[in-house]
């Protein structure tokens, strides 16, 4: 499983998008499951319902009654507040390993799904098929951060190389998000027939797997990247 950020956070109608997201994942679901992008700098939580016509008492009651169900464990460290290279380390160390070994045990459940479910063969193979695409992708994705990115990084490298680097992984991101948000859209496809126990299992490892890619290009694109941009605007870098 990969850890979350805890904090203590008194989160108002001002609190910006960015630190609310910043203090937990179950803030982050709220968030997301309204179409709220995590990543607006220090847009408020009122500026963003209001440019998602989202109603704001309800929301931020449901954001204030988290603390309460979520018990916080303070033996977790604030990410936010330790080094660049230890982030690197325990991203490459222990999210990687995760998102790249799961899809291969995923493959096994779909293969095995597609064939104990004949009559919905057509129809969970196109499902399949989009998934093993985006996963191939997400493989290549993690090489280039570890090949490319996390050793410079970790060495202490904040230029534009390393910057412009990140900026094309964040826009893989976002391209990955729009597809494993047409994923999930599209998982009703496995509903039926839930006394399979391939196919239940399926249903609840893919959702954790999503769930699981999102929580780490949240830590990249709020925790590790923004640093890069941090230094390039104090010590003033060439382009």
């Amino acid at each position: 499983m990969i850890a979350v950020i805890t904090c203590q956070c008194r989160i108002g109608s001002d609190t910006a998008v960015r630190e609310i997201a910043l203090s937990g994942a179950a803030f982050r679901r709220i968030l997301q499951n309204r179409g709220i992008d995590l990543t607006r700098g220090g847009a408020s939580l009122a500026e963003a319902a209001r440019q998602r016509q989202i109603p704001l008492a309800p929301l931020l009651e449901e954001l204030q009654a988290v603390p309460a169900s979520v018990p916080g464990n303070c033996r977790l460290p604030d990410w936010r507040h330790t080094g660049t290279r230890e982030l690197v380390d325990f991203l490459q160390t222990k999210h990687h390993p995760y998102l790249k070994s799961e899809p291969y045990f995923l493959d096994t459940l779909f293969r095995k799904v597609l064939e104990r479910n004949r009559g919905e063969w057509s129809r969970r193979f196109r499902l399949y098929r989009d998934w093993r695409d985006l996963s191939a992708a997400l493989a290549t994705h993690c090489e280039l951060e570890e090949r490319e990115l996390f050793p410079r990084l970790a060495a202490g490298e904040s230029g534009w190389t390393a910057a412009r680097t990140a900026a094309d992984l964040t826009g893989e991101h976002r391209y990955f998000l729009e597809q494993m948000d047409r994923l999930r859209r599209r998982s009703d496809m496995l509903e039926n027939n839930r006394n399979d126990p391939a196919l239940a299992l399926l249903t609840e490892s893919l959702t954790a797997y999503l769930d699981a890619c999102e929580e780490h290009f949240f830590w990249e694109d709020c925790l590790l990247y923004p640093r890069l941009a941090d230094v390039i605007l104090r010590r003033g870098l060439p382009a």
